[in-house]
């Protein structure tokens, strides 16, 4: 997991209990699983599923984008 981890804050160290660094580090790593501007539902489903195995987690996250997105 440590290999998609990022410098959120610019503080120069990657702290995954850092809130940046946190959110910086998941985007990187469902980009790199597929997730991007656009995508369709199954392809945001499975990007979700690389992070977290379980199918109420990634129907969960799918639905807060649903309300974000209103």
């Amino acid at each position: 997991i440590m290999a998609f981890g990022m410098d959120g804050d610019g503080d120069g160290r990657i702290d995954l209990f850092n809130d940046a660094d946190a959110i910086f580090s998941i985007a990187n790593y469902l980009k790199n699983f597929g997730w991007k501007p656009g995508i369709n539902r199954e392809q945001a489903y499975k990007a979700v599923f690389q992070y977290n195995h379980s199918k109420y987690y990634v129907n969960t996250v799918l639905k807060i984008v649903d309300l974000l997105e209103g």
